[in-house]
């Protein structure tokens, strides 16, 4: 019996296991995939972080990820995130609202600011009507490797264990917990349950619970600009169209993340592409901001999340079933979230401990 089983080791499964094993090390926990570490939604994502929410309660969570990303980059040795400045361009008439989302100070660029920026590589054009956002800083994170590195820390710890290729096909109560069937017949049994699965929320054990609360699959894409961003190059955050350009110094190239506007799409990565129109609308918005990126376009990555209605992330006890905890619907900001995530569905647990998390860790 074990005390606690998470199901999905992305990475939300994986730091939720991680952390876990720091405020609970008596306790057997058992990190399930029905694939390998990382290697669904996290191994595509582009490993965004900067100082932000849309609503009050993802500001909430964003402050609490800052906290515990930094104290995880003190404690784990070469944890593969990178300090990064941050632009952000937004038109004038939803600056200030866009500003006040910060959870770190921003201030709009002096002209002397701007015009140093569009000098700059690669080229960054602002309009009039428009404003520049800058005095604050995020990062890259490489989400899958962060994912393998949080799991092979925790792997090395005490009653700890990772079984990669178990898919769970049904979760029931039994007794003083949860009988998990896998697909190749074994049952499991765990005291506590939690369900962090990403964009499989639909498609599995708390399927009915992901369903009955709107969350719903949405296609992610990014174009890969095939150009090496120097060492210092920023974030740039494109609000009005909600898109952003990433600078992967490691990969030699810029990651272009926009929106695409598929939905309900399947989980399976495979099946999905960058369709011509959506390849044509991304194209538009780099010409307009960064005209000089845009013969360097030639690849991509295309993947799905799971979205909640209002883009906070779902993180819920299953009505009327004791120890079982569903975590995801990260919008498109898993990486980002992920600690908070993880350590929010933890406290759920009733007994899971009288201190916080984020106490203990920050």
């Amino acid at each position: 019996m074990f005390d606690l089983a998470i199901i999905g080791a992305g990475i939300v499964g994986a730091a939720a296991a991680y952390l876990a094993k720091r405020e609970r090390p008596e306790w057997h926990v058992l990190l399930l995939d029905r694939s390998l570490v990382g290697g669904g939604a996290t191994a595509h994502s582009a490993g965004l972080d900067f100082p932000y929410g849309r609503t009050p309660g993802q500001k909430h969570l964003s402050v609490q990820s800052a906290r515990l990303y930094e104290q995880l980059r003190r404690d784990i040795p070469g944890l593969p995130i990178r300090r990064l400045p941050f632009l952000g361009i937004v038109s004038k008439k939803n600056a200030q609202q866009v500003a006040e989302r910060f959870i770190e100070p921003v201030r709009f660029a002096s002209d002397q600011e701007r015009a140093d920026i569009a000098r700059s590589e690669p080229g960054v054009r602002v309009a009039r009507d428009q404003e520049l956002l800058v005095g604050c800083f995020g990062a890259i994170g490489y989400a899958q490797a962060t994912a393998s590195l949080l799991v092979s820390q925790f792997r090395h710890l005490p009653q700890a264990q990772c079984w990669e290729g178990v898919a769970i096909s049904d979760i029931c109560s039994v007794g003083d917990g949860h009988e998990l069937k896998a697909l190749d017949g074994r049952r499991i049994h765990a005291r506590r349950v939690l369900i962090a699965t990403g964009p499989w929320l639909l498609n599995g054990p708390g399927s009915a619970l992901s369903k009955a609360m709107n969350v719903q699959t949405k296609k992610v894409a990014a174009l890969h600009v095939l150009q090496a961003p120097l060492l210092n190059s920023p974030i740039i955050y494109f609000f009005d169209e909600d898109a952003f350009l990433l600078p992967s110094c490691e990969r030699g190239e810029w990651i272009f993340s926009f929106t695409s506007s598929e939905w309900n799409c399947l989980p399976y990565i495979a099946d999905l592409h960058i369709q011509p129109e959506e390849r044509r609308a991304a194209l538009a918005i780099l010409e307009r901001y960064c005209p000089p990126l845009v013969p360097y376009c030639n690849a991509g990555r295309v993947f799905c999340d799971a979205y909640s209605s209002d883009w906070a992330p779902l993180i819920s006890s299953h009505p009327g079933v004791e120890n079982f905890v569903i975590a995801g619907a990260c919008s498109g900001a898993g990486f980002r979230l992920a600690p908070a995530i993880a350590a929010t569905a933890l406290q759920l647990f009733p007994d899971f401990g009288a201190c916080s998390v984020e106490a203990r860790i920050a």
